[in-house]
């Protein structure tokens, strides 16, 4: 085939992140095209995360065949390796791989506790345990074992943590130590469950205790771990009922462990539990063990309540701190299921009212229908105008159309599902992309439509609805619009959809390099 653009465009080309379909295409396209743009379509290398067996089998066909494929005109060019999920019988194929990659820079890898122990593997770099419920088949090795030495991690995620909980800190503070190099940037940690727990530990001051005598034996007593992403979830930012009395709790500090200034995105799975009849947050969250936490970014919790509220105050008003100038990405999954508070707390749409008082620029929230109505119901004043990118589990268009108008600087805005009239027929967009995409279409011109009366250009470029997301060619300053307000709308592929942080919250991956909203 005779290209029309010069190999060196092709070339700067092959350096843009461009979608896989595309490279595939190019890849076929024509043998110099091949050589071009093949060592970008085998720079990373991401399998789907499956949960059920076929998933699973699939993804362990890809692994081998992508094994079996050579070094120098392949493997070579590959710096990233996601397998998703493995279990034992993947060692030996994943193995061979991180062996003919040359060049990989890091490989992350989800597991089951029991099967850790198979992939203490030199270039994996981000590990994430967890119980997940939907694999019932591994049950038996759902138990924590001694971890292995892993070395060398960028992100440790563990959840559901227990057993023998002195072990275990010992083990992880061994890990984040590193030889005293740490070199982990993301860390999660969560214990199994508190409801009716009787442990005394308090494994955040464990590991510490741990971490420090291993400083403090090299010389280092002021060696800490440089955190941008932390996740916390039970028992590590509140107390049990059952935990001793005899640790000092005036050491129960981030900042004795990490470098707090440096920590961007806080996560907090802070999960309600029943108290009667009523859903209640486990214990309320240990303030001080935030203190120094003074340019964070991003903000994400499970559940949200007055605690909450507390906690976000208490970051802002702090002594030197940035916060009120950084913090600008809240995330949130609200249920139908924890609206059921006890006498005298604060409702939800009073709770979401004052989060929303935030000066947010990114602003998503997932959850059910009924959770969504409290959110129209809460006061938008003129820092919600500040938004710049919305997420929302449903909206009726034609009932809060006028409402999200007034966000003039919105630039994504984006929902699980719609309520919509269509032909005079009240419909709800779910399933069929041809509705979805009338209805981003519509959205983009009513969005420009509305910013051409005030004189000026509508920010907003991409609508997602469900696991679409659409973008607008529309050119505000072209000649060729021709005074037209109508939008030209493209969907994105898949690979391009999943990088907005909505969609991963909307299609509900748990996999721990997704829950803090990014890709580790």
């Amino acid at each position: 085939m005779k290209s029309y653009l010069p190999l060196e465009l092709w070339i700067l080309l092959a350096d843009q992140r461009l979608p896989k379909k595309t490279l595939i295409t190019l890849c076929l396209t024509s043998k110099t095209l091949n050589e071009v743009f093949r060592p970008a379509l085998y720079r990373e290398i991401v399998l789907p995360e499956f949960a059920d067996i076929g998933g699973l089998q699939w993804n362990y066909q890809q692994l081998w065949a992508i094994s079996q494929l050579p070094v120098e005109t392949h493997l070579r060019h590959t710096r990233r390796l996601d397998p998703n999920f493995v279990v034992w019988r993947i060692r030996a194929c994943l193995s061979r791989c991180l062996d003919n990659m040359t060049n990989l820079e890091s490989c992350s890898i989800s597991t089951v506790p029991g099967f850790a122990a198979y992939f203490h593997l030199n270039k994996i770099r981000d590990i994430y345990l967890d119980l997940p419920k939907n694999t019932p088949q591994f049950q038996s090795f759902h138990q924590w074992p001694n971890l292995p030495n892993f070395r060398n991690l960028y992100s440790l995620d563990l959840r559901g943590l227990r057993g023998d909980l002195d072990v275990l800190g010992t083990s992880i503070a061994g890990i984040l130590f590193n030889d005293g190099m740490p070199t982990v940037t993301a860390l999660g940690l969560d214990l199994e469950g508190l409801e009716g727990s009787d442990t005394t530990n308090n494994l955040f001051l464990d590991i510490f205790a741990e971490f420090d005598a291993l400083r403090r034996a090299i010389g280092k007593p002021d060696l800490r771990l440089n955190l941008r992403d932390l996740i916390l979830g039970k028992g590590m930012y509140n107390q049990s009922a059952a935990m001793d009395d005899q640790y000092d709790y005036k050491q129960w500090r981030l900042s004795k462990l990490l470098d707090v200034t440096k920590l961007r995105t806080l996560r907090l799975l802070n999960e309600p539990c029943i108290d009667g009849n009523y859903w209640v947050p486990y214990e309320t969250i240990h303030l001080e063990l935030f203190d120094g936490v003074t340019a964070l970014q991003r903000f994400s919790v499970e559940f949200v309540c007055q605690e909450v509220v507390k906690l976000l105050h208490h970051l802002i008003m702090m002594k030197d701190s940035s916060n009120q100038a950084t913090l600008r990405e809240f995330q949130a999954t609200l249920d139908s299921t924890i609206q059921s508070r006890a006498p005298g707390s604060s409702s939800l749409c009073e709770t979401l009212a004052l989060i929303m008082q935030f000066e947010w620029r990114q602003l998503l929230i997932s959850g059910e229908e009924s959770c969504m109505n409290q959110i129209y119901e809460a006061s938008w004043d003129e820092l919600s105008y500040q938004w710049k990118e919305l997420g929302i589990s449903w909206i009726n268009w034609d009932q809060h159309r006028d409402t999200l108008l007034q966000l003039s600087k919105l630039r994504i805005l984006m929902f699980s599902y719609a309520t919509v009239t269509i032909s005079g027929k009240r419909l709800q967009v779910t399933t069929c992309k041809k509705d979805a995409f009338s209805l981003a279409k519509r959205i983009f011109t009513a969005f420009q439509e509305h910013a051409k009366k005030q004189k000026r250009d509508s920010n907003l470029r991409y609508v997602g609805i469900d696991k679409w997301v659409f973008t607008s060619l529309w050119l505000p300053s072209s000649e060729l619009n021709d005074g037209n307000t109508g939008a030209e709308v493209v969907q994105l592929d898949n690979e391009e959809a999943r990088t907005f942080d909505f969609v991963r919250m909307n299609q509900g991956l748990v996999t721990g390099k997704y829950r803090l909203g990014r890709s580790w």
